[in-house]
């Protein structure tokens, strides 16, 4: 067994890892974790929902009303760098003298096509502005350097510190869309947003992930930003939270054995986007908007985004409504057998969880128990996509360890590809989770859940990376919308694929979707 030095543990405690904790991140990491159970993928009628236009238009109305009686709120995570987003142009630049040499040779590999197309389409990204002005202080033309091939200026101008500095940049401050006078990063598309549906009282509400290092670059960036939207009396009121370093995951080598830096000590790594799962928890409101911080759109696109935001909300409240209703007849020990009758095809029916055969037999007391359990629990709306062939997760049924069914977004780490039958389902599902959620953590009795009781820790993800060319093995807890919401009702809707706009390299924002000149009006 691994021991504990007297520094380890001052590390540990630094951290706020119990040394309980420590020991099972790595049983979990030596012995693994099991593979989900797919029974098979959501479809529409089959565990996903559809809407029907006069649908929408109803939800949206009864959202509308609703919001001036609760304080809803956006949940952005935004503590992405934006060095994935550039990772194939900062691989063309520290090896140019390769590129020069295919490119002098005429011998061009695929992610120099794809380099050169970023090259010559500089002037229709939104930070080209930003980049020309930086060549001007240092006497440099954009297009003479492009005229002259002189690609590595331009590589170093907008990736290092000699100019924007994208590298290392917070995702968020990225400018992603232009318009007639001005430049939009997606912190500012999001406070746009949040206009239209994460408003009550005259009050925008949004609430930020971020990371420590880019605390004061983004509280500034902000600051200077709302001045542009605090019109007719509409004020914003934002907050942010930090990845608490207490869900730092301990990475090992391939033979499970504990890394060390260059110093001694434990090498931890950030436990993903599960690790959020406590920044959630401490947030005030029945309704919570959740959407990440690289899936914005323009304005001109923003009405069915903004549309379906709203009904996606207004199911939700409608559907806790239903809830608080059947939790108050059990409560009051008021259920009539033709009530328990409802209550029971509406957990079937619209929340897909099915009553065991040793509880639909037993006495009344018995299956009201088993309702009030299983209805008395954090709610989820999830709006799907039909499957864009982007990588990520998706809807499915899925079975757990007990044999009860349950929906499920599932990531293909969980899935076992090696089995035919398994890799079977996962090659057949139709939608994809574009992580466009509506949120309600409060209980039947007006309480906040600890969501920390409703997290699956065996969806865990299991992840072997590199560092410092040495290979390691660490974990990512839960997935923020998949183990981590894994004992959630839930309910998918299938949303347009014109809501689902992610920009996950810097190319995407060469997609229509994110040109000026484009729209769908």
């Amino acid at each position: 067994m691994f021991k504990l030095t007297k520094e380890d543990r001052i590390l540990l405690s630094n951290k706020g890892i119990t040394e309980n904790q420590f020991y099972n991140q790595l049983d979990l990491i030596t012995k693994g974790v099991p593979f989900i159970d797919l029974i098979k993928p959501c479809t529409l009628g089959d565990g996903i929902r559809v809407l029907k236009d006069y649908e929408v238009n109803r939800l949206v109305d009864l959202y509308d009303d609703k919001t001036k009686h609760i304080k809803p709120i956006k949940f952005v995570p935004a503590s992405g760098a934006a060095s994935r987003m550039f990772s194939l142009l900062n691989k063309i630049r520290v090896d140019y003298i390769s590129f020069k040499k295919r490119l002098t040779q005429n011998k061009l590999e695929e992610d120099d096509r794809i380099f050169l197309k970023f090259i010559g389409n500089i002037p229709d990204y939104a930070f080209c502005n930003d980049l020309e002005k930086s060549l001007l202080k240092n006497n440099m033309s954009l297009r003479e350097l492009m005229s002259e091939k002189k690609y590595e200026i331009i590589l170093d101008y907008v990736l290092t510190d000699k100019g924007l500095g994208y590298l290392s940049h917070p995702k968020g401050l990225i400018k992603f869309h232009r318009y007639e006078d001005d430049e939009r990063t997606p912190f500012e598309e999001h406070l746009v947003e949040a206009l239209s549906y994460s408003i009550s009282n005259k009050v925008a509400r949004v609430h930020f992930t971020i990371l420590k290092e880019h605390e004061k670059k983004i509280y500034k960036y902000i600051k200077n930003v709302l001045g542009k939207y605090k019109k007719n009396g509409i004020d914003f009121e934002i907050t942010y939270s930090v990845q608490d370093t207490n869900t730092d995951i301990i990475a090992v080598d391939f033979e499970n054995k504990p890394l060390r830096d260059k110093t001694g000590s434990l090498v931890f790594r950030p436990g993903g986007h599960g690790a959020l799962l406590p920044n959630l928890n401490k947030l005030d409101s029945n309704i919570i908007f959740v959407k990440n911080i690289d899936n914005i759109v323009t304005d001109r696109l923003k009405r069915e985004t903004i549309r379906y935001k709203k009904a996606l909300a207004g199911l939700l409240t409608e559907t806790k409504t239903k809830i608080l209703n059947y939790l108050g007849l059990i409560k009051a020990n008021k259920i009539s057998d033709q009530q328990l009758d409802n209550t029971i095809s509406f957990l079937n029916l619209e929340l897909g969880i099915e009553i065991p055969k040793n509880v639909i037999h037993g006495n009344e007391e018995i299956i009201t128990d088993f309702i009030y359990n299983k209805l008395n629990r954090p709610i989820r709306v999830c709006g799907v996509v039909k499957n864009p062939d982007q990588p990520g997760g998706g809807p499915f049924w899925v079975r757990d360890s007990s044999g009860n069914r349950s929906k499920q977004i599932v990531e293909l780490a969980q899935v076992n590809m090696n089995n035919k039958g398994q890799s079977s389902i996962w090659k057949s599902s139709t939608h994809f989770n574009p992580v466009d959620l509506i949120c309600d953590i409060y209980d039947y009795e007006g309480n906040k859940f600890d969501l920390q009781k409703h997290v699956d820790m065996n969806t865990v993800f299991i992840t072997k990376k590199t560092k410092d060319g040495l290979g390691l093995k660490s974990m990512e807890l839960p997935g923020l919308w998949n183990g981590s919401m894994a004992d959630w009702n839930t309910i998918f809707v299938e949303v347009p694929l014109i809501t689902f706009n992610p920009v996950k390299t810097v190319f995407h924002l060469l997609n229509n979707e994110h040109l000026p000149n484009y729209s769908n009006l």
